[in-house]
């Protein structure tokens, strides 16, 4: 099976994704991950898209694309991916998508919620500082490494990438409606109600 997570940065696909992967056992896809990896390289490629992280810009699709075709498997979930017309084409040419979910929340909720985000850098795990925080303050539950606040989460560059998603991502609804392949989910509500909601969705 091969579902797509859509939504905006800051509404959660990454956490349920993870938890989907480690329930379900799918293969969690996510670009950002993947161009974070680049990034600890140091190569050329992951200096250009570090640049591009911190302010916020979308990364080419054809790098992007690239990178997707390395980790496709047998059962997946597309955590961010597609963000835009031209990689859900490529991702047709690549599977066949059985489902599609999109994580609904307000531009609001999101800056809210990003704000209060640390990540930990050596494994990529996901707290929040009120509704998940880390059972060690300021440190990573899996690896203990120090939690840190991403610089594409500061308010600003969280409005920026909110209307990059409304330009150039939000014309997937209507791609995934046209397909009958579209499903919603409330964002706004705590990860075990939103993780409940989409497992439901799956198993439709």
């Amino acid at each position: 099976m091969n579902i797509v997570f859509l939504g905006a940065p800051g509404t959660g696909k990454g956490t349920v994704a993870a938890r989907m992967a480690a329930d379900q056992g799918f293969t969690h896809i996510a670009p950002g991950n993947l161009f974070r990896d680049e990034v600890k390289k140091e190569s050329s490629l992951g200096k250009k898209i570090k640049e591009m992280i911190e302010t916020g810009v979308l990364v080419p699709d054809e790098i992007t694309n690239q990178l997707i075709k390395k980790h496709i498997k047998k059962n997946n979930i597309f955590d961010g991916y597609p963000r835009t017309l031209n990689q859900a084409e490529t991702l047709d040419k690549l599977i066949k998508l059985d489902k599609v979910i999109l994580f609904d929340m307000s531009e609001e909720q999101i800056v809210k919620r990003l704000g209060g985000r640390r990540t930990c850098p050596n494994c990529q795990a996901i707290y929040h500082m009120v509704t998940m925080p880390p059972k060690n303050v300021g440190k990573c539950d899996r690896c203990m490494a120090t939690l840190i606040q991403r610089k594409d989460d500061v308010p600003d560059v969280v409005k920026h990438r909110f209307n990059e998603f409304h330009q150039k991502t939000a014309p997937l609804i209507d791609f995934y409606k046209q397909k009958k392949l579209l499903f919603s989910v409330n964002a706004g509500h705590d990860v075990d109600t939103v993780f409940n909601a989409v497992k439901k969705i799956v198993k439709k």
